[in-house]
C-alpha cells in the first residue's frame, strides 16, 4: 500500500513523538530511583532526627567495627580546676564511659596541647581571660582511661604553645597509648610526626581493627592547605579502607554551614571521604547526606567550660557501625547520642 507524503509525515512525527517520550519516561524513572540527600534543618532536636538510621541494612557483615566520634575536648580554665580537684577522668560521667566502653574506636577533637607550660588561663585557682591553652599531662592517661584512644590535632588550639608545644602533645599521647592525626598547619612534611607507623603523615593515620583499615584525615580551615589535604585524602582512600574526614572549620555558635563548607564537604567525598564529620562553632550544626556519605558540620563541645547557653552544654557523639563484606566496607547503621555538660562536674550521656 501507497502512503501519500502526509501520511508518511505523519508517521514521522508521531514515531519521533513515542521515542522523546519513552526517553523522558526512561530518565525521570532513573531520576525518581536516585538515592536522595537527606537536609536536616538546623537546631539539636532536628538534627537529631538522623538517629539510628539504618543506612544498608541488606549487607551481611563478615567483619564489623563500630566508631564514636566526638567533639571538642578542652582540658584547661574551668575544666582544669575541676580536674585538679575531681581527678581529670571524673570529668567524663559513667553513662559516657559505659557508652564509649561499646566502641571499638572513640575519636574527638583535642583542643589545644599537652605540656608542661604553666597555665595561662587558671592561676591561683581563678580563671583569667586568656585563650592560650595547655593542658596537664594527666589529661593523655584520663583520656585513654575513659575509651578515647584516637584524638584530631587540626585546630586552631594545638600550636598555642608552639612546634614544641605540639611535638610535646604527640610525646604524651604516644605515651599513653593514643593515636593522633592531623596538625595546625595542614602541613604534610614527615618532619612534624613522631609516629613511625608505615602510611601515616602528619595529616593522615591509618588504623586497622577488626580487620577493618580506617583513614583519619585532619583538616584546620583557619590555615592555608585545603589543596594538600585533599590530596592526602585521595592518598589513603583506596580500596579495603574506610576515610573520615574531621574538619575543623565553620563560625562559633553558628549552625548553619557556609556555602564554602559544604562546597569542601563535596570536595572530600569526591576526594574518597567516606563521612565527614566537623567542630569548632561548639554547638551542633546541621547535617546531610550527600550521596551515601554522612556529613555533620559540627558535633559541638564534648568537654568544655561553656554553660551560657542550652546549646553550648550539648554535644553530639556519632556512632558509625561499619560492615567488610568481600572488601568493601559501608555503613551498616549510623546513630547519633546527645551529650550534656554539667557545670563543675564535666560531661554526661543525655537521658
Amino acid at each position: 500500500m501507497r502512503h501519500s507524503p502526509l501520511q508518511k509525515a505523519c508517521t514521522a512525527l508521531l514515531v519521533i513523538a513515542f521515542g522523546w517520550g519513552t526517553g523522558y519516561i526512561v530518565l525521570k524513572g532513573i531520576e525518581y530511583f536516585q538515592p536522595s540527600t537527606i537536609i536536616v534543618q538546623t537546631g539539636v532536636q532536628k538534627a537529631l532526627t538522623l538517629e539510628a538510621k539504618v543506612v544498608n541494612p541488606a549487607v551481611p557483615e563478615t567483619s564489623k567495627l563500630t566508631i564514636m566520634v566526638g567533639g571538642d575536648l578542652m582540658f584547661d580554665r574551668g575544666i582544669r580546676a575541676i580536674g585538679e580537684r575531681n581527678g581529670y577522668a571524673s570529668l567524663f560521667d559513667d553513662s559516657v564511659v559505659s557508652l564509649f566502653k561499646k566502641a571499638d574506636m572513640v575519636v574527638a577533637n583535642l583542643e589545644g596541647p599537652i605540656t608542661t607550660n604553666v597555665s595561662k588561663t587558671l592561676i591561683n585557682g581563678k580563671t583569667t581571660d586568656s585563650f592560650t591553652f595547655t593542658f596537664p599531662i594527666a589529661a593523655a592517661d584520663a583520656l585513654k582511661s575513659v575509651g578515647i584512644d584516637v584524638v584530631s590535632l587540626a585546630n586552631n588550639h594545638t600550636d598555642n604553645f608552639g612546634f614544641a608545644g605540639y611535638q610535646e602533645t604527640q610525646a604524651y599521647l604516644r605515651d599513653a597509648g593514643i593515636e593522633w592525626f592531623g596538625n595546625p598547619w595542614n602541613a604534610t612534611s614527615t618532619r612534624l610526626t613522631i609516629r613511625t607507623a608505615t602510611g601515616d603523615s602528619p595529616v593522615a593515620t591509618l588504623l586497622e581493627k577488626n580487620g577493618i583499615t580506617i583513614a583519619f584525615v585532619g583538616y584546620h580551615a583557619f590555615q592555608l592547605g585545603v589543596d594538600q589535604v585533599i590530596a592526602e585524602i585521595r592518598r589513603v582512600s583506596k580500596p579495603g579502607v574506610f576515610t573520615i574526614v574531621m574538619p575543623h572549620w565553620g563560625e562559633e555558635y553558628v549552625s548553619v554551614p557556609s556555602d564554602k563548607m559544604r562546597s569542601y564537604a563535596r570536595a572530600f567525598i569526591a576526594a574518597g571521604a567516606d563521612a565527614v564529620i566537623g567542630a569548632h562553632p561548639h554547638i551542633v550544626a546541621e547535617q546531610e547526606w550527600i550521596g551515601a556519605v554522612p556529613v555533620h558540620y559540627s558535633v559541638g563541645n564534648l568537654l568544655f567550660d561553656q554553660y551560657f547557653s542550652e546549646q553550648v552544654k550539648r554535644g553530639m557523639v556519632v556512632q558509625l557501625d561499619l560492615v567488610k563484606k568481600d572488601g568493601v566496607i559501608s555503613i551498616a547503621r549510623m546513630a547519633t547520642h546527645e551529650t550534656s555538660m554539667k557545670p563543675g562536674i564535666g560531661v554526661s550521656l543525655e537521658k
